[in-house]
Parts: C-alpha cells; structure tokens; sequence
C-alpha cells in the first residue's frame, strides 16, 4: 500500500469521492449556463468550469486507485 495515504481512513475517501461527484454536477449545471448565454466572458467561465471539472474526474481517478490497493471498490 502506498505509505503516503495510509492515514487517510477509507470512509473519508469515499466521502471525498462522494463530494467531489457533487461538485461535478454543479459545475457541470454552471458550464451550460454559462454556454447558453454565449458572451465571451461567459464562454471564459464555461472553460474554466470545464477544467475544474477535469481536474476533480483526476481527482477521483487517485482516490479510487487508493481505494484499490486497499482491496476496497
């Protein structure tokens, strides 16, 4: 197992998951409204929420990999 995780208990990373997929619905509902408007600033916000949204699916790749060398699913 990966010494750096190992005091991360599995309930908070499944909690983080949990959360992190939450965020990624709101931002998601922010993209397409931003996009609906159609201005260039808007269009700038759509972008950035779509990079946060990258962001948090990596971040949730990570956890779930802890979560495997853990033998958990």
């Amino acid at each position: 197992m990966n010494d750096k995780n190992e005091h991360i208990p599995t309930s908070e990373i499944r909690q983080d998951i949990l959360d992190t997929e939450n965020e990624i619905i709101q931002m998601t509902r922010e993209k397409q409204a931003f996009e609906l408007l159609g201005d260039r600033i808007s269009f700038m916000k759509a972008h950035a929420r779509q990079t946060g949204i990258k962001e948090r699916q990596e971040f949730i790749l990570r956890l779930q990999e802890i979560l495997k060398l853990r033998g958990e699913k």
